[in-house]
């Protein structure tokens, strides 16, 4: 199953993209979550003809679809979920039970993650304002979430996802459970009302910091975990029918208007309630399809697929990296900026890539196969391909 290599591929990239951007545009550019996108857009144009009005329409386009960039993360979410049931969709238990699945996980993840923080410390530019201190020690055992105005963010933002990561993994037992007593669909039911009842809870009945509902209490991201389980148990059961519900036309337009609807959400705390849900819903149905067009072009699409293979890597490291550059780039216009973000993107992806082989030889060596083994469909950075 490349395509998944595939969607990994486009969404790391997507989303290191987003992050240089973020750096590159230094709040110069409005921000569509806050409403009337497209007009303060053009203020700031101020075109004076037909032609510019039309150049600032497609730039407007243009970086609104930069802006989406981090939507992707909730495809990795989906993608966790579907990798982690694959694998076991036709045992009763893991090989070595739930304990040596646990340990087989942290050995996965943590070495890499370990290794992040070590770059951190020793790139000189990488540093911000922050201090090092018992937070770090906390970053490193996995704690990204609790307390959250505390964490979350701390050093490098983009590693408030290992948080969530380590929560649902913490609790995957009880749900791959759920999944084979209950079924897919009410499975996916039940976690879905709990998705929605604590993203509720939390920002509308006891508000609290919005780093709660985004990943630092896992609930409030339940749902897009467990619909991939419920994508990675059906495949296992029926891959081609289920391949061929979603690569189909009908599933890319309901997946176009899930993710066009998601917008309305902005409007309200209540209202946000169903963004998360509803953005990664449509988001990873076309990014499936995106691929899907991209395979059509191989050696593209095997460039992409390598990317999404070793994906956890450049997850890890690459926040820093790019917000250095794209604070560089300041001054440019947005074209030359995108051509030479595109120049370094690259060289960022070939390095994350060699230095992920590096750490997993290591660990293999070191930790022995078990590691190795836990390396099959779990996080961004492995895939069902192995299997």
């Amino acid at each position: 199953m490349i395509w998944i290599d595939q969607v990994k591929g486009i969404s790391i990239l997507w989303i290191v993209f987003f992050h240089f951007f973020s750096a590159y545009g230094s709040h110069r550019f409005p921000w569509f979550v806050k409403g009337s996108y497209f007009s303060k857009f053009e203020s700031i144009c101020a075109p004076h003809s037909v032609f510019a009005m039309l150049q600032c329409r497609l730039e407007s386009v243009y970086v609104l679809a930069i802006q989406c960039g981090y939507h992707s993360v909730g495809v990795f979410l989906l993608l966790s979920g579907l990798g982690l049931t694959y694998s076991l969709a036709n045992r009763a238990d893991p090989p070595s039970g739930w304990t040596g699945w646990y340990r087989d996980r942290l050995l996965r993840l943590y070495p890499m993650y370990w290794a992040a923080h070590i770059i951190y410390l020793i790139t000189p530019f990488a540093w911000t304002a922050e201090p090092i201190d018992y937070r770090f020690l906390l970053s490193l055992a996995g704690d990204r979430f609790y307390p959250a105005e505390n964490l979350f963010y701390y050093l490098n933002t983009a590693w408030w996802y290992f948080g969530l990561l380590i929560q649902l993994y913490f609790v995957f037992p009880v749900l791959f459970r759920m999944l084979q007593k209950l079924g897919p669909v009410p499975f996916l039911i039940i976690t879905g009302l709990v998705t929605l009842i604590s993203r509720y809870l939390l920002l509308c009945v006891f508000p609290v910091s919005g780093d709660y509902v985004q990943g630092a209490f896992f609930a409030c991201r339940l749902f897009e975990f467990t619909l991939g389980m419920v994508i990675g148990f059906q495949l296992r059961r029926d891959r081609a029918a289920v391949e061929r519900l979603l690569f189909s036309t009908l599933t890319l337009l309901i997946g176009v208007a899930i993710y066009a609807t998601g917008f309305l959400t902005y409007h309200s705390n209540a209202t946000y309630t169903f963004s998360d849900p509803m953005f990664t819903t449509g988001l990873f149905v076309i990014v499936v399809h995106f691929a899907s067009a991209l395979s059509r072009m191989p050696s593209i699409s095997s460039l992409v697929a390598r990317v999404g293979f070793y994906s956890y890597g450049l997850y890890l490291i690459h926040q820093p990296l790019v917000f250095y550059f794209g604070r560089l780039l300041n001054d440019v216009n947005i074209l030359t900026f995108t051509l030479i973000a595109w120049l370094i993107i690259p060289i960022l992806a070939a390095l994350s890539i060699q230095l992920e082989k590096t750490i997993n030889a290591i660990s293999e060596r070191v930790l022995g196969h078990s590691s190795h083994e836990a390396a099959k469909p779990l996080e961004p950075g492995q895939s069902t391909r192995a299997n």
